[in-house]
Order: structure tokens, then C-alpha cells, then sequence
């Protein structure tokens, strides 16, 4: 919400408690709606980075111009659209983080969580008084393709921004080897992988609905003879064997510590002695959350937490959670390394003892 307060204004809400705080959560709140309508009638492509009428626009997208016109201005108080002489043009925020196709582009997230927020998150205190999940993510997903599409661009699109490296932090014990990439439908990592050692095949393991995008994205690598797809429930326990690397990216933070055992104790003995294991996840520890200083990550990975139990049972785990599950299913005591790129992921790398049983 780039909404710009004056230090008036600052103080009244933020200081002296003259001003009602929580107006200012109300106006985010439909700020964040308006910028998801706008973003789902095409406003911010529309404009572009020229400007346009109210009425311009709605003869392109196939809007009422009153109703439109109330929307934009809305944006405009937002700060994402600016306004002079009844014409409109994408603020720089809207520009850069608002539009399709531009490099790095938040739309995806937005989009996902405008179905979140407000369709999910309708009986989130039933779970709060209840202690388990009112809401089911995946089931809920499979009902909806275009959420769905969205879920799976928005993980695609981030795996693809990471995946240089984090490529570089994952040993590859051995040329020609097998990597086991568990949950990774989009296969963006699989593929970054692939084209990182030549010899390399991998396996990718998810939800059919999943494997839609990973198929896309194969077939544009040209990668279809070593990257395979196959529809897996993450959660079962045969795994097959004799991989020398397996990905968890994304993973555990969806299960309860439990079904997390049990998952890791089958990529036990789906790799190799000697393999190598990455986890990649967020982290609740306090020094874990980049910048120390930074409100507005604490503030992310404790929604992202919150939203995780509501729909699915799951939780943002901390550092030694995550090294008590995989020590327990018999890992050694991971090495971790924050990203530079995405410094609220962390990714946790270990390997099976070289004198475990296959």
C-alpha cells in the first residue's frame, strides 16, 4: 500500500493515537481488493505506460465508465495509478510490479492472495477457536483452475528467479546421476539442474494439476528425454531408490511435524548413501527473518505461517525444527545458507551418511 501519509497525518495515526489506527489496515484492505479487480479487467496492461481516459479505458477493457472511474481513483489515492486533467497512467509501482510479462512482477502473488484473503480466509476464526484447518487448499484448488494456473505461474516464476542460485549451493555428488525433485510440479528447478550438469536426469513428483505447468516448461527446455513428470502424493512413502540428490523446495512447511517425519525417512531411503538432500523454506527464527529491522518481512513470513495453518494444517517451521526432522530421519546436521536474492528463504543442505544402508 504506498499510500503517503504526511508527518501530520504520520503522527495523528502512528504516535499520538489521535487518529484510528486501524483505519489505515481498512484502506489497505480495499486497496488490496481494488488492485486485484483492477489487475483481473486489465486496467494496469491496458494503460501500459501511456495514459488513457476513463472512459478510454473502459471502451478497451469492457468496463462502465462510472464504475471504472470510481475504482481508478481509488488506485490513484492508493498511489499505484496517477491522475492529471481526467487522463490516468500507471504510477511506478504499478509499473513494476503490476503488469504481466515484466521481470520479476508481483502480480502472481497478488492474484493468489486475493483468493486467499477473500475466500479462504472467510471462517479463519474457526480454525483459531477450533485448532485445526477450516479451510483445504489443494481441494480447493482442483475446483478452480484458474487460481490454480495462477498458484503454480506464481511458484514457477520464483523458482525460475531463484534457481541460478540455489543450482550453486546444491552439490551434485556424481556425473550422470538421478535427482529426485519432491513436490516440484513447475519443474523450473529440475530443468535449472538439467541444464547445470549435462549428465543429470531428473524425476519430479506431484499432483497432476501440478504437472501442467512442468510439462509446459519442459517442453520449452527441450529437455523431455531427461527431465520426467510423474502425478505422486508427496506424502507417500515409496519414493523409489538410488538417487544421488533430492529437493524438498517448498515442502515441509505445508505438513504437520509428523507427516514431515514420515516423508523424510522415505527420502531416506530413496537416496544413495552419500546423497545429497536440500531443503529449501522460510524460517521463524528471529535472525532468520533478513534485515532485523525489516517489519514488513517479520510481518510476511507470520501471515504466510498463519495462512499455512488455516489451509492446510502446515506452519513456518524454525531453524531447529527443521534440523531435528532431518537429523531424526537419519541426515547428518544440515549446513544452511541464506539467499541473497530472496533472504526470507533459506536453504538447508545435508547429506545420508555414506555408511547407511541403500
Amino acid at each position: 500500500m504506498p499510500f503517503s501519509l504526511g508527518p501530520e497525518e504520520k503522527r495523528a495515526y502512528m504516535s499520538t493515537l489521535d487518529a484510528p489506527a486501524p483505519q489505515l489496515d481498512l484502506l489497505a484492505a480495499v486497496a488490496f481488493r481494488a488492485v486485484g479487480a483492477a489487475a483481473r479487467l486489465g486496467v494496469f496492461e491496458e494503460l501500459g505506460d501511456g495514459e488513457r481516459t476513463a472512459g478510454e479505458l473502459a471502451a478497451g477493457i469492457g468496463a462502465d465508465e462510472h464504475a471504472l472511474r470510481l475504482l481508478l481513483d481509488v488506485l490513484v489515492s492508493a498511489g499505484y495509478l496517477t491522475r492529471a486533467g481526467g487522463w490516468y497512467a500507471c504510477g511506478p509501482s504499478a509499473r513494476k510490479w503490476l503488469r504481466q510479462g515484466v521481470p520479476g512482477s508481483y502480480l502472481p502473488t497478488v492474484s493468489l492472495w486475493q483468493n486467499l484473503l477473500f475466500e479462504l480466509w472467510d471462517d479463519l476464526e474457526d480454525t483459531v477457536r477450533a485448532g485445526r484447518p477450516a479451510a483445504d487448499f489443494y481441494r480447493w484448488l482442483e475446483d478452480r483452475p484458474g487460481p490454480a494456473a495462477q498458484f503454480q505461474r506464481m511458484l514457477g516464476t520464483l523458482a525460475s528467479w531463484l534457481s541460478g542460485e540455489v543450482t550453486e549451493l546444491v552439490p551434485v555428488p556424481r556425473r550422470g546421476g538421478s535427482l529426485l525433485d519432491i513436490g516440484g510440479g513447475h519443474a523450473r528447478y529440475s530443468i535449472a539442474f538439467c541444464e547445470r550438469h549435462p549428465e543429470l536426469r531428473a524425476r519430479v513428483l506431484d499432483l497432476p494439476a501440478a504437472l501442467a505447468a512442468g510439462k509446459e516448461a519442459v517442453e520449452t527446455a527441450g529437455l523431455g528425454d531427461r527431465v520426467t513428470l510423474h502425478a505422486h502424493d508427496v506424502l507417500a512413502t515409496d519414493l523409489g531408490s538410488g538417487h544421488d540428490v533430492a529437493l524438498l523446495f517448498n515442502i515441509l512447511h505445508g505438513n504437520q511435524p509428523e507427516e514431515n517425519s514420515a516423508l523424510l525417512e522415505a527420502v531416506h531411503r530413496a537416496v544413495r548413501p552419500g546423497g545429497v538432500v536440500a531443503v529449501l523454506e522460510q524460517l521463524t527464527d528471529a535472525d532468520s527473518i533478513t534485515d532485523p529491522d525489516s517489519v514488513a518481512d517479520e510481518a510476511m513470513v507470520r501471515a504466510f505461517s498463519l495462512n499455512l495453518f488455516h489451509t492446510q494444517g502446515g506452519r513456518v517451521y524454525d531453524r531447529a525444527g527443521i534440523d531435528e526432522l532431518l537429523t531424526g530421519a537419519g541426515f547428518r546436521r544440515p549446513e544452511w545458507s541464506t539467499l541473497c536474492k530472496l533472504p526470507t528463504d533459506h536453504l538447508a543442505v545435508t547429506r545420508k551418511p555414506a555408511g547407511d544402508a541403500p
